[in-house]
Order: structure tokens, then C-alpha cells, then sequence
């Protein structure tokens, strides 16, 4: 029909190992909007998993440091010091919020660099990322903008028969600051009852991040945007 083909601004990326343990990884998801989103989509996909590597790493060697220093600080007087102190593998894992801190610190970062690149014109454009990383045994979801994360849960006879019993320490876990999820959660409970074995629970684990929300349009509007 002689209309041009739309770009598609969608990306995608999966990193692992992720940094230097090679049980870990990185799964994201990108989604460009306005003129230029696909190459802001790009820019994020490919600058982002390494900055959020070198944040984590840093603050890992700054733990260790620390730790080192107390270490040394308590042996006897002319005590050899410890080799191997900056091998990786005794670098210590971050705790739930290091780690989040980590992760937000590269966002933010990430965002300053693309407004920063010549060669990419963030003015009316940008993208989406949701971001779901493995670090000592966690699932950590990193959210910025609509794109969203769904955990598929396959149930069993014995969970369903229970889940309103017994799911009160995750609901409040998932909804601490977010009163919405927890009726979405109770919405999903209730659907589930009388399920037979073998059916799926799609539990969401992100929260869009839109002027729908009334406040991330107060945010932004304290920011001088208009909505």
C-alpha cells in the first residue's frame, strides 16, 4: 500500500555468565517509543548490563576491602598478610538492598550516558527496560517504564487447597508499597480455587511505571514535565 514499514523498537538480551560468577544472569527487555526509541532501545541494551556489572563488582571490591581491612587490623603484630585478597571468589555477594542500590545507581547512569552520546537523540524519545537478574540466590526485577515482568507459576493440588492459608508472607512481600498488587494477588488467589493440578498462575512481578499511576505523575510533574 506504499506506507513505510514501521522500525521495530523492540530489544532483547540475555547476559550470563553475568559478571564473575557464571551462575549468574541478566534477562532484559527493551522497548523504544518516539521517533528515535530504537536507537535509544539499542543504546540501553547494549551499555546497560555492563554498567550494572561494573556497579555491582565495584561495591563487592568495597565490601571486601572493608572486610580485609579489619582482618588485618586483628592478626598479631608481623602476621603475614592474606594471599590471594583480591581473588573474586572471596569477594562477598551483595544483600537485597546493596544490590538494588547497585542496580538503580546503573540506571541512573545509564539514562545521564544516552543523553550525553551524539548519536543519539533522546529529546522525544526513549525506552522502556525490565531487567530480572540472579545474584547469591535472589531474583532481583529492575523496572523502568510499562514493559512488565510475569512469573509463571505451575501449580499443584496441595498449593491450591492452601494458597489462601499460607500466601500472607508473600503478599505482603510483594505488596509492602504497592496496595494494588496485593488486590491483584487476592484476585489471582480466588481465580485459582477448584483449578485442577497442572494450571498456571501468572503472578506479576513489576509494577508499571506510568502517568497513570497518580505518583509517578506527581513525580514527574514536580520534575517540570507536563501530562
Amino acid at each position: 500500500d506504499g506506507a513505510m514499514a514501521k522500525i521495530n523498537q523492540d530489544r532483547g538480551c540475555v547476559v550470563q555468565p553475568y559478571g564473575e560468577d557464571p551462575r549468574r544472569a541478566l534477562f532484559a527487555v527493551y522497548d523504544g517509543h518516539g521517533r528515535f526509541g530504537h536507537d535509544c532501545a539499542d543504546f540501553a541494551k547494549r551499555h546497560l548490563p555492563k554498567i550494572q556489572a561494573k556497579s555491582i563488582r565495584a561495591e563487592r571490591i568495597r565490601l571486601h576491602k572493608a572486610n580485609m581491612k579489619r582482618e588485618e587490623r586483628a592478626k598479631a603484630p608481623g602476621s603475614p598478610k592474606t594471599k590471594g585478597a583480591f581473588n573474586p571468589k572471596l569477594w562477598p555477594m551483595l544483600g537485597p538492598k546493596a544490590y538494588e542500590d547497585a542496580c538503580r545507581k546503573s540506571l541512573l547512569e545509564c539514562n545521564k550516558a544516552m543523553h550525553r552520546d551524539a548519536n543519539v537523540d533522546d529529546t522525544l524519545s526513549g525506552t522502556t527496560v525490565i531487567s530480572a537478574s540472579f545474584h547469591d540466590g535472589r531474583l532481583t526485577i529492575c523496572n523502568v517504564g510499562d514493559s512488565r515482568a510475569v512469573l509463571g507459576v505451575k501449580l499443584k493440588k496441595e498449593l491450591v487447597a492452601s494458597a489462601s492459608a499460607d500466601s500472607d508472607e508473600e503478599k505482603r512481600e510483594i505488596s509492602e508499597h504497592d496496595v494494588a498488587a496485593e488486590r491483584r494477588r487476592e484476585e489471582l488467589v480466588a481465580s485459582i480455587t477448584g483449578m485442577d493440578d497442572g494450571g498456571l498462575l501468572a503472578l506479576p512481578l513489576s509494577q508499571d511505571q506510568t502517568p497513570y499511576r497518580p505518583d509517578e505523575r506527581e513525580r514527574v510533574k514536580a520534575c517540570g514535565a507536563r501530562v
